[in-house]
């Protein structure tokens, strides 16, 4: 009984010491915003750290968001001077919500999650961390650097150009085009085309009621089924 109480005690110290010196991230600071928006057609998101949430909702009639701001503190490092590095803003332009959140430095992101009337296009521009969207209506364009992507349930058609990380697609009642560099891709259940041009990563599409095309593809599988349109794919396939 000694004997294991002494090797818990000292698992636990291990932990406790990880935790001081590796510093882990906290939350810091929390914002949240209502933007009416009766006048906006698209939101165009710039982000460079953090993950990104969008849900969209045909009830409502305004923007909500929530700013996550967190920071990995420890005894050498102060969660202020960390704050000072996390900026988070937005502004209309025309018919167009501008939401930033930028990070300077390696110690801090911000989190941003965001409830919006469906109908409106999306425009995102992502450095790092995940990005989660479902229920939007309008056209989606994704520029990501790296992080999952998981979509589901949507209207208009969607344009993704990714550099690393997992891309998850399902339910999308139009065309859906994707250029990756790598990391897996699944797409199921899509009513339109769908167009991929991979570097690496396994391929897996599956219930397209248009056409499915590979227009490059690296290395790694490609899995198929269900595709009422013509299937196109790379010649040494």
């Amino acid at each position: 009984m000694v004997r294991h109480f002494v090797a818990l005690a000292t698992i636990l110290l291990s932990y406790s010491a990880c935790v001081v010196h590796g510093a882990e991230y906290k939350l810091l600071d929390t914002r949240t915003e209502a933007i009416p928006a009766g006048a906006l057609n698209h939101v165009k998101l710039k982000v460079d750290a953090g993950f990104l949430r969008i849900f969209g909702d045909r009830e409502i009639d305004e923007v909500r968001i929530e700013a996550e701001f967190k920071g990995k503190t420890s005894l050498s490092r102060d969660a202020q001077a960390i704050l000072n590095n996390l900026e988070f803003s937005h502004r209309v332009e025309g018919d167009t919500l501008v939401v930033m959140a930028r990070t300077r430095g390696s110690d801090g992101v911000v989190n941003l999650t965001l409830t919006l009337p469906s109908r409106l296009n999306l425009d995102i521009d992502d450095g790092s961390g995940s990005i989660t969207i479902d229920e939007i209506g309008g056209d989606i364009v994704i520029d990501d650097s790296s992080g999952s992507i998981k979509l589901t349930d949507l209207g208009g058609s969607l344009r993704i150009e990714d550099s690393s990380g997992s891309i998850d697609i399902r339910d999308v009642k139009n065309d859906v085009e994707i250029e990756d560099s790598s990391g897996e891709i699944e797409v199921l259940h899509v009513a339109g085309n769908v167009v991929v041009s991979d570097s690496s990563g396994g391929i897996d599409v599956r219930d397209v009621e248009g056409d499915f095309e590979v227009v490059r593809d690296g290395s790694g599988s490609i899995h198929y089924s269900d595709i009422r349109g013509r299937v196109r794919l790379p010649s040494r396939r």
